[in-house]
Order: C-alpha cells, then structure tokens, then sequence
C-alpha cells in the first residue's frame, strides 16, 4: 500500500459475484505505477454488498478508498468492469456516478469479457457450433449429476489406461474453464465413447445413445482438436502449472 499511495495516479478494477453463502460480494483491484515506472495491479479484497444496485457499489469503492487513505480527487484515474447496465451505464451506472465525483475518470470495459463476448456471439451465427457447444454441456452435466455414471468413466479409463480426466464445465466468461472442458473431452473421448455406449446398451439409455452418435462423428472430433489449438493460446499460460497434449 505504500507503493499504491506512492504512485502518482491510480485505477480502480471491480468485478460483482456471489459467495458460497449467497450473499452479494464486491471484488476489488487496484493498479498503480510503482517507483520504477512498473505497472502493478494489487489485490484489495472482496466486500459484502447489500445489494448490487450502481449507488451501492459506487458508495462501497468510496468508503474503501477512503478507508485505505487512497485520494481519488487527486489520483484516481481509471475504473474498470465488466460490460453490465450497471457498471459502465451512461447515465446511472458506476462509472458515471464516480465521474461526478472524478470528472476526468476514464472507464474501461474489460477486454476479456469483451474477447469472451464476441467469440461467443460469433459463435452463436453458425449453427454447427451452437449445436458443439450444447453438446459440451451435456456431456458434464451427464457424469456431473451422477456418481455412478462418474465412477463408470473412471473404471473404463482405468482399465484402457487412459487418464483419470474428470470433465470440465465451460463458461463463456472464462477462457480457462473453456480450455479445461476441450481438453479433459480430448483426452479421454475414447473413454467416454466406450462409457455412453456402455450406458446406452447396459441401462438403456436414451441420453447416452443420442451423446454417443453425436461424439463419435468426424465432424464432433474434429471440432475438439479444433478448439483446442484455438482456446489455448487465448488462456493464461500461467494458469496451469503444465499443458499435456
């Protein structure tokens, strides 16, 4: 924080989410210039809101400015966000309301929240990959909503010595959890093949028929390996400790 103090001007980085009690929590960042001229980004904390509404959020990176003794008539420069009415709305979102009280305020929509948009958006205009991505979802609700078809996966990948790969759930806000989900399908989609089919012939399945005639077309296939040379490069390296292929 002496470095934070030092810096000749400041942004603010914000971001909503809910914690594992429900309850609605402000994620706070600051970013600076250090001594040397390095860019720096710290970590404020995260701060119980009583609602999400612009005023409160806007009162809440207030009251912790304040309480850090960090100046923002004085240095506060930049506020970023995501894309929400209520973040960046021109009129009553957070970034006007703290404009009045820092008229020179830039703000900036998140860069990727805004790659993770449009990819998703350009995805929805072909038809193939809407049909891919529901597909993906299907498969992780399918084991992840029952610890007998899990404990089946991971018998048939233990016995064909593949590897122990759970599936992933993919969000179109996080390009980690993208890359995680393409790449735990790659990894063992001959186990799961072999799983569906075993399900469709042994339970009657009719969830598990339809996945399995779907995944095992060359079209399917082709489209993981696609997406995942794509997602990839796009995710932080430094998200993983090591990449198999």
């Amino acid at each position: 924080m002496k470095e934070v103090k030092a810096s000749p001007f400041f942004a603010i980085l914000a971001d909503e989410t809910t914690d594992i009690a429900i309850l609605e929590e402000l994620i706070l960042y600051v970013k600076y210039v250090s001594d040397k001229g390095i860019i720096k980004c710290l970590f404020l904390g995260t701060f119980e809101l009583s609602n999400c509404k612009a005023q409160t959020i806007t009162d809440k990176i207030c009251s912790v400015c304040n309480d850090l003794d960090l100046s923002m008539n004085e240095k506060m420069c930049g506020f970023g966000s995501d894309g929400a009415s209520t973040m960046i709305g021109s009129r009553n979102g957070v970034a006007a309301k703290l404009r009045e009280k820092v008229p020179w305020l830039v703000n900036n929509h998140c860069v990727a929240h805004r790659l993770a948009l449009a990819c998703s958006q350009a995805a929805e205009a072909i038809p193939y990959m809407k049909k891919f991505k529901d597909i993906v979802a299907q498969l992780y609700r399918f084991y992840d909503h029952s610890a007998v078809r899990t404990a089946g996966l991971k018998d048939i990948q233990s016995a064909i010595r593949a590897p122990d790969q759970k599936l992933k759930r993919a969000s179109d806000t996080q390009w980690v959890s993208h890359d995680q989900a393409i790449t735990a399908i790659r990894k063992s989609l001959p186990s799961i093949i072999t799983s569906l089919q075993r399900e469709a012939t042994e339970r009657n399945d009719a969830q598990a028929l339809g996945l399995s005639k779907f995944i095992c077309t060359y079209q399917f296939v082709a489209s993981v390996y696609m997406m995942s040379d794509i997602t990839y490069p796009i995710t932080p390296v430094q998200a993983f400790s090591k990449k198999e292929f």
